[in-house]
């Protein structure tokens, strides 16, 4: 059961994803971090919630669509969304791919640093905030 694995591995994760199940209604799409196939990284959130995510296991891209035209730009703007300092650069990938969630948690902080998060901290709209999670929502007019 990946859910009882993921409540022993990462219970601020799994907490958020019972968080967002209960209260969360709409499709998303949400932006997590990217790792690499089979890591504990490979589209967690998005897995467990069922809300579409903007990259899962960029391994099982590249085999299904034989080339990295599609979702290659997306490694490269996800390391940007969470790194970027510049709220102009960030919003400009959120409305690219319509973005509604950002998930910062753990693995966020430990792949991409957390130099970028206040950003979103004074942009966007917490909607769940623990020690080790934060989740922001875009709220599009």
């Amino acid at each position: 059961n990946a859910s009882a694995y993921l409540q022993w591995s990462h219970p601020a994760d799994a907490a958020a994803i019972k968080w967002m199940l209960e209260n969360i209604t709409d499709n998303g799409p949400l932006v997590e971090a990217v790792g690499n196939d089979y890591d504990e990284y490979a589209g967690r959130i998005s897995t467990h919630t069922g809300i579409p995510g903007l990259l899962g296991w960029i391994g099982h891209e590249d085999q299904w669509r034989g080339t990295r035209a599609i979702h290659g730009p997306r490694i490269t703007d996800i390391e940007e969304l969470y790194k970027t300092m510049d709220w102009l650069g960030a919003e400009e990938i959120l409305a690219k791919y319509g973005v509604r969630y950002v998930y910062f948690g753990p693995l966020e902080a430990e792949k991409y640093g957390t130099r970028g998060l206040g950003k979103f901290r004074a942009h966007l709209k917490v909607i769940y905030e623990t020690e080790e999670v934060i989740i922001f929502e875009r709220v599009v007019p």
